[in-house]
């Protein structure tokens, strides 16, 4: 007997019945929209990108294997490897004379433009164009952070247009105020999904369920039938939901101590930064980040104290000077990275400055690496982690550092920008300039953008970069 015919003999059909009944006849057409793939998709939609771009001065100590990269610092980066790229023969093409060498280089690496003297405050750095479609749902719109003072007036800063620049001596307290500023009032907000999953669970798919049944009661075995293919598909779709681990769903956005004072080593500095980078795009406080660990030319850091392999080399050149910036007594990154100078003043092979100074290299790397690892233990809305929902960009300036060249440079990211982005991916970049990297990659993130800088619309493509 079909369900109309039976409501027809009925002699009286009570308020109830009636408004359960309709109410999940209109219901079940829409079951199929909740299903979590469904809600996946639409979370997906609704998550926020991250981005940080690094620039790490003086690039890389060379090596001699194909990606221009040690396989010591190679094995850092591939403590990702499932969300790493790794770009490399890449051409950073800055044109300008030996005494400028280091603000043209950084000035092209971050906005693309490679004759010094143009106006590099008119050119947008990558971080810059990454803003415009990332800036939405966080507290502030970018930062942008420098360890050193040295190129406070380089290209690099400059070009951040609208962003706030902080902490010039590295001011590791200034950071945090700056980036952990209202976490409080985030923290203890619950979290998206669970909400509803709760609301999945507990409320539609029972009222479905409670409803189906009582009308089962009413109508035909022919009716039965078809509410017993509904029943089927509610039971798919609440076995899909209980795969899904929502004790394992916490609230990460957790207020993380201000550090008590500025007076520290830099390997501490680098700990307390990874700290704040990483709880900055957990909670949002902004989703767009600078870093430019532009300490190269800083003397005086003291590698040996924090860097245990570092130390063999510094007792071996710590007597040994030559002036410049730091004095090999205490060198400087930007010293090092000349190694037949500093070889050639303590008496010592250049195999032995770049064996030590290669720890530097290591240091650096860590740091994005490790921020890359605290994004990748929490969840977004969306059920993806933090990094699969981030870019972190970063390289060097140089390809070859002793020789003042921007060819042979390698690049690296961590983070499929939501789905956005290849992964796991080694490729070689055939001399192409940086910038029409630069310009592929804000591209496969969603700009507009055509050229980047003096990239031009050759170079990398944006089917080399987009998943």
């Amino acid at each position: 007997m079909r369900l109309k015919k039976y409501l027809k003999q009925q002699k009286e059909l009570n308020r109830r019945s009636f408004l359960v009944g309709a109410g999940t006849l209109i219901g079940l057409p829409f079951l199929e929209s909740l299903h979590f793939s469904k809600l996946t998709h639409a979370q997906n939609q609704q998550s926020q990108l991250r981005v940080l771009f690094g620039l790490m001065d003086n690039g890389l100590f060379k090596h001699n294997s194909a990606t221009r990269v040690h396989p010591e610092v190679m094995s850092i980066i591939d403590e990702v490897k499932n969300h790493r790229n790794v770009f490399y023969n890449l051409n950073n093409s800055f044109k300008a004379p030996d005494k400028v060498i280091h603000y043209s280089s950084a000035g092209c690496f971050a906005t693309g433009v490679e004759n010094r003297e143009r106006n590099y405050g008119n050119a947008s750095s990558f971080d810059q164009q990454a803003k415009v479609f990332t800036s939405s749902g966080s507290k502030r719109s970018s930062i942008s952070i420098l360890t050193a003072n040295s190129y406070l007036t380089s290209p690099f800063t400059a070009s951040i247009l609208n962003g706030k620049i902080q902490s010039a001596t590295f001011d590791i307290q200034k950071i945090y105020d700056s980036l952990i500023f209202d976490v409080g009032s985030i923290v203890g907000a619950t979290p998206a999904k669970p909400d509803l999953l709760k609301l999945l669970k507990k409320g539609t798919l029972h009222h479905f369920v409670d409803s189906i049944n009582e009308i089962k009661r009413k109508v035909s075995s022919e009716d039965k039938k078809v509410l017993e293919n509904h029943l089927a598909q509610i039971d798919d779709l609440d076995r899909s939901l209980r795969d899904i681990r929502t004790d394992d769903i916490k609230n990460s956005c957790e207020k993380i101590d201000r550090p008590r004072t500025n007076s520290m080593h830099l390997g501490d500095r680098h700990k307390h930064l990874i700290d704040i980078i990483a709880m900055a795009f957990i909670c949002q406080s902004t989703n767009v980040i600078s870093l430019s660990l532009n300490d190269g030319r800083r003397g005086a850091l003291n590698y040996h104290t924090f860097l245990p392999k570092f130390k063999p080399l510094y007792d071996k050149i710590k007597n040994a000077s030559h002036g410049g910036d730091g004095g090999y007594g205490n060198p400087s990154h930007h010293q090092l990275s000349h190694f037949g100078n500093v070889a050639s003043a303590a008496k010592i092979s250049e195999a032995e400055v770049l064996a030590g100074a290669r720890e530097i290299d290591k240091f650096r790397v860590r740091l994005f690496v490790d921020i890359a690892k605290k994004l990748q233990q929490v969840r977004d809305a969306n059920g993806k982690t933090v990094l699969e929902n981030s870019l972190i960009y970063f390289g060097g300036d140089l390809g070859d550092a002793r020789t003042h060249k921007g060819n042979e440079l390698p690049m690296f990211s961590i983070g499929s920008a939501g789905g956005r982005i290849q992964t796991n991916t080694v490729k070689n970049m055939s001399n192409k300039k940086l910038s029409s990297l630069h310009k592929s990659l804000l591209q496969a993130l969603g700009s507009k953008i055509e050229t980047f800088g003096d990239s031009g619309t050759g170079g990398v493509q944006v089917s080399d970069v987009a998943a």
